[in-house]
């Protein structure tokens, strides 16, 4: 149904046109009523009329300048006035406010029918109209979208077909560069976003290939001149996406002539980008990227397979550690984004595998990462993933056995320093008996209590002679140990040296 105003001060005439009129016969809603000029005006934004009728002679606000109020905001709306046959000369100086029609009054019933009828004809044609461009502008963006994607693909036909050749004809200038980015997903008003870049670097085009590519094209007359302004663009786009909290990397291609040179660079564009995939930066096409580029096939770097099983072991920080690593070898050697791929696969396979179907399907999906977009971004997937692997195992382990556990290695940390601290102690603080003590601590540590509080302050002696200049004595007092000369004793036995010795070897 078409929304109609009619604006008129005599009650009278607006009671009856209002009532007496089959609205609905023409593809009409019921009018909305006005008395006035202004009161109409103020209610354009809520209404959104399709068509204004309304009286010229009006207080507060006249016909002819509602009439002008709703062309300027409204350019579409079609306005008809109603005037009397004195008033004639006046209405005639509505066509510059674009007035559709006027009627004069008094207007019979068959007259304002016939009105109604025409409008009703005149939207209808105006939304075919619109409804065929609107398929016109669809289909050419299609065409678009399978010219600029065909760009991309090494094994489409070199010779392009004359239909998709003229989709990019609107290229301005002899030479074109590809800067091209693969976001992990579509941010919110990226498309405004990318418009804005594309009118900074103008002349060119901004264009979002399907649920991937953002790809951003200039084109220019001079090489140098045209890079420089493709690399600025792509800054300015990876800020963009940033300030939309996407971590993406972007590559560039060279500049070559015509739509045909596209491909070129758009492909260019694309292998740069699968090394600047593990740098996260801006990388300009360079034919010596392979020969730069490292490798993770290395004794130092972490394989996904070690980082799984210390992840099951339920050594949270020792994984996130050899995560760090290998993300810091895929940085610093550039890795293609060929040879990360698998290797990320693997890990978050096997990350995947210590979960239930159950915990899988509680994860979030962004825990899961696809390896193919910026490293920070999978990088931080992983992270999350660990984290919520170990809330599981924290979750599955939580029984009063490990409990307990848990409770006595806390409580020798923070007592180890004590040397009247004995098991005793230790067994009333957690309320169980000598023998289920023994148990849950050798299955939680590995060790008796004796092995794990003498370790423990072996480690903190060390820490002493590395980093203090404290004496003998005054390490032995801070650890527990109220004999010197049985801590000198204890620490020869646990490292074959003396503490003197160690510490001449630490510096």
């Amino acid at each position: 149904m078409y929304q109609i105003m009619l604006v008129e001060d005599e009650a009278l005439v607006r009671e009856s046109m209002a009532q007496n009129t089959n609205w609905e016969k023409f593809g009409f809603a019921p009018p909305h009523v006005f008395e006035n000029g202004r009161q109409a005006a103020d209610h354009l934004e809520t209404v959104l009329p399709d068509v204004v009728i309304t009286d010229i002679c009006m207080p507060f606000l006249d016909g002819l300048e509602l009439a002008k109020l709703v062309y300027e905001r409204f350019p579409e709306t079609i306005v008809v006035v109603l005037t009397g046959f004195s008033e004639f000369s006046y209405a005639q100086k509505a066509i510059r406010y674009h007035v559709h029609d006027y009627l004069l009054k008094p207007v019979s019933p068959k007259e304002f029918d016939q009105l109604l009828e025409n409008l009703s004809a005149e939207l209808s044609r105006r939304e075919n109209r619109q409804g065929l461009y609107s398929r016109a502008v669809m289909a050419d963006e299609v065409l678009k979208d399978h010219f600029f994607q065909s760009l991309l693909q090494t094994d489409a036909p070199q010779e392009l077909p004359a239909s998709m050749r003229e989709a990019g004809a609107g290229l301005g200038g002899r030479l074109h560069a590809v800067a091209l980015a693969l976001p992990p997903t579509r941010p919110e008003g990226i498309e405004a976003r990318g418009q804005r870049v594309a009118e900074v670097c103008a002349p060119a085009q901004f264009r979002l290939l399907g649920d991937q590519h953002v790809m951003l094209i200039v084109s220019g007359d001079e090489t140098a001149e045209l890079m420089a302004r493709t690399a600025a663009g792509a800054r300015q786009l990876r800020m963009q996406l940033q300030e939309a909290d996407v971590h993406t990397a972007i590559g560039i291609g060279g500049a070559y002539a015509g739509v045909d040179g596209l491909r070129t660079s758009a492909q260019e564009a694309q292998h740069a980008l699968g090394y600047a995939f593990s740098t996260g930066e801006t990388l300009l096409f360079d034919p010596e990227l392979r020969k730069a580029s490292g490798s993770l096939q290395t004794d130092d770097c972490p394989t996904a397979a070690l980082i799984a099983s210390t992840l099951q072991s339920g050594s949270g920080n020792r994984a996130l550690e050899l995560t760090g690593t290998l993300f810091t070898c895929m940085r610093r050697r550039r890795v293609h984004v060929s040879e990360c791929r698998p290797v990320l696969q693997r890990l978050q396979i096997l990350m995947a595998s210590h979960l239930t179907r159950e915990q899988l399907q509680r994860a979030p999906a962004m825990l899961l990462p696809q390896p193919e977009y910026a490293l920070e971004e999978v990088r931080l997937s992983v992270e999350r993933l660990e984290g919520y692997i170990l809330q599981c195992q924290a979750q599955r382990n939580d029984t009063p056995a490990a409990r307990c556990g848990r409770m006595a290695v806390e409580y020798i940390g923070a007592h180890y320093a004590d040397c009247d601290l004995k098991l005793p102690d230790l067994l009333e603080h957690l309320g169980v008996s000598r023998s289920y003590f023994s148990t849950v601590f050798k299955e939680k540590t590995g060790q008796s209590f004796v092995e794990y509080l003498t370790n423990l302050r072996m480690e903190k002696a060390k820490e002493y002679l590395r980093e203090t200049g404290l004496c003998t004595y005054e390490i032995a007092d801070r650890i527990g140990f109220a004999d010197p000369h049985y801590f000198s004793l204890t620490f020869r036995r646990r490292t074959g040296m003396t503490p003197k010795q160690y510490r001449e070897a630490e510096k």
